[in-house]
């Protein structure tokens, strides 16, 4: 569960398959970092943060409270994780791209 889904081999995605039928806390913190995938792919600050406090209040209802020290850490960091997308626009590609 501490890998990239695209990362795992054959028999680990059977695995984390049979994982992900039952309701523990640590198959929803592992369904909520992998959401959480899904911020990165935005273009727009604004949306971007609309994603951002949406995943961050599914989290705090999740129960997961180590989740929740994240989402918190996340919610505090808010303005410089979207500078992120803003600077992004003001170098070219090949200076951000890892």
């Amino acid at each position: 569960m501490l890998r990239r889904k695209e990362n795992l081999t054959g028999k680990e995605k059977i695995k984390l398959n049979t994982v992900l039928q039952y309701n523990l806390k640590s198959v929803r913190a592992y369904l909520l970092r992998e959401e959480f995938q899904v911020f990165w792919g935005y273009i727009s600050p604004y949306w971007a943060g609309k994603y951002l406090d949406r995943w961050c209040i599914r989290v705090m209802r999740s129960k997961v409270e180590p989740m929740k020290i994240v989402a918190k850490t996340v919610r505090r960091h808010r303005p410089l994780i979207l500078n992120w997308f803003k600077a992004k626009k003001h170098f070219p590609a090949e200076l951000w791209k890892v």
